[in-house]
């Protein structure tokens, strides 16, 4: 019905298993037992046969479809069971559990599938909040139902198994806050990201003088969207105003310094212009961090041609987190802020 490992957000408030399943509920009237695909002829998919559309079936058939047929064996005593070919073949259904996507406006829904390894913020926009275009993508309609009815804190949770050529590759579980962005402030967290973004990818391109090892970078790219998890947590909570929210980021997960929240945390809730330089200063202050780890240990015994490289490879990073540069212009713009101007030298 989503084709293999789809994405799967589950609203979670926090009081137990009934609230969260009643909680992930869609709109609707209550369903009979023969509306259950079981309960009745199965639909098949013989050649020539059409697809089971929406409307050929009841709603409540997305929660229990049969793609595949099991056929169990042995009466009330289960011996075995046999896979059966030519299961329903489901066309057009939308899963109210599963975010999805498409290329163009006209084009069909797809449904998101989870990367692998971590749900990083990098991924959330358009999964955990809303965007601001939402005819290329749209969250799942249990999120989006919850927001509309009710203003209580809640977590996502976020699961799905990463799948290649029909094989389990590995499985996402994470648990991130459910924040009632409305599209606006959603559209100014997709310019964060976008940031996050673009610097992680001039840090990455610094790093390569340091480490030509891609594994050895790619950790340290990962640790740099690790360690500004938290600090984006809670400037989604400013975004809101709500600070029930935004207090929980602060705690952290204790990867971090006890002053990494800091600029963040003094920002006004809603003040988005100071919001943007203190996210700013962060990602810089995290991606300069991390470079100058790596490049303490490996300065002392390089070349002295490599060791220019480094510290050209330095003088641009620092110049793109202080704000200068086209790139960093734009970013900047996107946010909402004024382009820097280098000041021209006097002579001596």
């Amino acid at each position: 019905m989503r084709g293999g490992g789809p994405l799967v957000t589950l609203v979670d408030p926090g009081e137990g298993l009934w609230s969260m399943t009643w909680a992930n509920v869609p709109n609707g009237s209550p369903a009979a037992s023969e509306d259950l695909p079981w309960m009745r002829q199965p639909r098949t998919s013989e050649s020539g046969k059409p697809p089971v559309y929406p409307e050929d079936a009841a709603p409540v058939e997305q929660f229990f479809g049969m793609p595949r047929r099991l056929w169990l064996e042995g009466g009330d005593n289960v011996t075995g069971v046999e896979q059966r070919p030519w299961g329903t073949n489901y066309a057009m259904w939308i899963h109210s559990t599963t975010p999805y996507y498409r290329q163009k406006r006209d084009a069909e829904w797809l449904p998101r599938h989870p990367p692998s390894g971590r749900m990083a913020y990098r991924n959330w926009a358009g999964i955990v909040f809303e965007v601001e275009d939402t005819s290329l993508r749209q969250r799942a309609e249990v999120l989006r139902l919850w927001q509309s009815r009710s203003d209580d804190v809640a977590e996502i949770i976020v699961g799905g198994w990463s799948m290649d050529n029909m094989s389990p590759r590995d499985f996402l579980w994470s648990v991130v806050p459910l924040f009632p962005l409305d599209k606006g402030a959603g559209a100014f967290a997709e310019e964060m990201v976008r940031a996050a973004t673009e610097m992680a990818a001039q840090l990455a391109g610094a790093m390569g003088v340091l480490l030509p090892n891609g594994t050895e970078k790619e950790s340290r790219i990962d640790a740099f969207w690790r360690t500004t998890e938290n600090d984006f947590t809670l400037a989604l909570g400013k975004l809101t105003s709500a600070r029930s929210l935004g207090e929980g980021a602060e705690k952290g997960n204790g990867s971090e310094s006890a002053g990494a929240h800091r600029e963040i945390s003094a920002v006004a809730p809603g003040d988005r212009r100071a919001l943007a330089e203190a996210w700013l200063s962060r990602l810089g202050q995290e991606a300069l961090d991390i470079f100058e780890r790596e490049a303490l240990v490996a300065l002392p015994q390089a070349r002295p041609d490599k060791q220019g490289e480094i510290v050209t490879a330095h003088e641009r990073l620092r110049g793109f987190v202080h704000g200068y540069g086209r790139k960093a212009g734009a970013v900047r713009e996107a946010l909402g802020l004024q382009k820097k101007k280098r000041k021209k030298r006097t002579a001596a």
